[in-house]
């Protein structure tokens, strides 16, 4: 497997541009890693997270919302 292989987004962060941030689908970090350590000589992992999906957060409510019931009413 390439290093690159599922990279779909790569960034510079940090005060000084010095974090390069990764996003992708199944990733190789470590290939990853030691494609980078070839060219800088120095890289290193500082966390590995799974990138929440927006689109599933919001199918979760239905279409119309969700009202809650209005205040009973007496005849």
């Amino acid at each position: 497997m390439d290093a690159h292989a599922g990279v779909s987004s790569v960034a510079l962060e940090g005060n000084d541009k010095d974090k390069l941030v990764v996003i992708g689908e199944q990733v190789d970090s470590v290939s990853l890693v030691r494609a980078l350590r070839k060219k800088f000589k120095h890289a290193i992992i500082e966390t590995v997270e799974a990138v929440k999906d927006q689109k599933k957060e919001e199918e979760k409510l239905p279409p119309w919302g969700w009202y809650p019931p209005g205040p009973p009413t007496w005849v």
